[in-house]
């Protein structure tokens, strides 16, 4: 009679355990999965914007690049599913102080790297607006958690606007490593 109740006991156990985990992974994946959600089934989804607008398409630029567009920027160009439906890439012009800012955003964690723009490599199927390579001072952050990687460039050719690159690649709803 106790080896029953023992055995009823664990498999209860295990039940609520598997239950309780399943729904972890839900609550953790479900943010993901409702921003990928918002991407066209015909392609990719190009956006412009002069400037940051509350109530235009920022909100889904920004949910989508896991970043914070700071309200000093312009010249906001985004491309949600531009090589594959995993990436995102936006670029936008910002005033050098408010770049601290900005970057508190992303998942930089290293400090930036001076990178030589000609080492780069031309992706033929990138927008037009998308041109790093064209930079004369460049440098990089590379950042990410177990479902996202995230590349910072910056062009600090102007020393009034820097041009800011960012790539954000999701691993396509995976299993994050633990």
């Amino acid at each position: 009679m106790i080896m029953k109740t023992k055995k009823l006991a664990f498999l209860i156990f295990m039940t609520v355990l598997v239950l309780f985990s399943a729904r972890i992974s839900l609550l953790i994946f479900s943010d993901l999965i409702h921003r990928r959600g918002g991407l066209p089934t015909g392609g990719p989804r190009d956006i412009f914007l002069a400037f940051p607008t509350p109530g235009s398409d920022l909100e889904f630029i920004q949910n989508h690049a896991e970043i914070r567009i700071p309200p000093s920027a312009s010249e906001i160009h985004a491309c949600i599913g531009c090589i594959t439906q995993a990436d995102t890439r936006v670029r936008f012009n910002l005033p050098p102080p408010d770049f601290v800012m900005f970057i508190k955003s992303t998942y930089c964690d290293r400090p930036f790297s001076p990178l030589n723009p000609c080492e780069l490599h031309h992706e033929e199927q990138a927008p037009e607006w998308w041109q790093p390579g064209a930079a004369a001072v460049l440098a990089e952050c590379v950042g990410g958690n177990s479902y996202i990687e995230q590349q910072i460039l910056v062009d600090k050719t102007d020393k009034k606007s820097h041009i800011i690159y960012v790539l954000t690649l999701l691993d396509n709803y995976e299993t994050p490593d633990e």
